[in-house]
């Protein structure tokens, strides 16, 4: 994704307008961002750990090892990592009130308000059947929901993932609901099963995992945008979690992101990319939407960017990310 370049009309020691490429990898890069939704902002001074440079400005948000900086000249996103001790420690603290956002909890393990029961596979051949029990164990009545059914090798590797949709349960809260699982997408050498809640929905229209109460941020004038907010499942069986939000005035049929996995230094270890869409709108003017899919993060990922590549309007107009 391409970062737009900005001159301060203030100097800061040892930023000068000249440094500032997008390639490069700089203690400041300005970028246009979305804080229209921001209403509470933290003044400091912030310090880069190895230079002693400081920069007067307040805090937004942080996301993806990068924490958002509104100073006078500009707004800017930081690699957390080159901040101070206090400075890291304050994100952390900001990030911990209600609605914060941090680099912690974007690969966050999401546990639902839901249990399964997932019973061993038992018969032979094409009599092989199992059953999962779905139990509600939130406050509110759940009317559908969405597992994803994994069918297990020997080595407790995933051969097969498949989806299932299940609408019209209205299950209160203890009550469950048994999914019959038959041979059908099993392979020979499938052993067992498993599977994870991706979505639950209840009876007040709402549904798990919740969107963010921030959008993620756009960059520049992009119609949409996309945060990593947490992962479902476990190991080589997990998923990332990803909120997207339209900031364009067209309804959005099908979109496609991807997702870079970082390390503790910002270092990118691994990509993934994810889309989803149909013939009919998913994601309307102004609003967000959350999406689980696509490989999870490797070992030694600490956190994750999300970018939007592509997108196919309502009225079948077409957008690419630059490259």
């Amino acid at each position: 994704m391409k970062l737009k370049t900005h001159s301060p009309a203030v100097p800061f020691p040892g930023l000068q307008a000249r440094s500032i490429k997008p390639k490069a990898a700089l203690f400041f890069v300005a970028v246009a961002l979305f804080l229209a939704s921001v209403t509470t902002l933290t003044a400091r001074t912030w310090t880069e750990a190895k230079t002693g440079r400081t920069l007067e400005g307040d805090f937004v948000g942080s996301d993806g090892g990068q924490v958002t900086i509104m100073s006078g000249v500009g707004t800017f996103k930081i690699d957390i990592a080159r901040l101070s001790e206090a400075d890291q420690a304050f994100i952390k603290e900001q990030a911990a009130r209600p609605g914060g956002r941090s680099d912690g909890s974007s690969l966050a393990k999401l546990t639902p308000p839901a249990l399964l029961k997932v019973a061993p596979i038992t018969g032979k051949g094409d009599d092989r059947k199992s059953k999962i029990e779905f139990t509600n164990e939130g406050d509110k009545e759940v009317t559908g929901f969405i597992l994803d059914m994994l069918y297990l090798n020997a080595d407790g590797s995933v051969g097969k993932s498949v989806p299932h949709t299940q609408s019209g349960s209205d299950l209160k809260k203890g009550k469950s609901h048994n999914i019959d699982v038959s041979s059908f997408f099993m392979e020979e050498d499938t052993t067992s099963i498993d599977a994870h809640v991706a979505e639950i929905t209840y009876d007040d229209d709402s549904t798990w995992p919740p969107a963010p109460e921030t959008p993620p941020a756009r960059s520049g004038e992009d119609p949409a945008a996309a945060m990593v907010i947490g992962v479902i499942g476990e190991g080589d069986r997990a998923e990332p979690v990803t909120a997207l939000h339209n900031y364009g005035k067209n309804p959005i049929k099908r979109i496609s992101y991807q997702i870079e996995y970082l390390d503790e230094t910002g270092k990118v270890v691994d990509k993934t990319s994810y889309g989803y869409g149909g013939e009919d709108p998913i994601l309307s003017s102004g609003k967000t939407i959350v999406l689980s899919g696509g490989d999870g993060p490797p070992e030694g990922a600490a956190n994750a960017n999300a970018y939007v590549t592509r997108i196919t309007f309502a009225d079948d107009s077409q957008w690419e990310a630059p490259r």
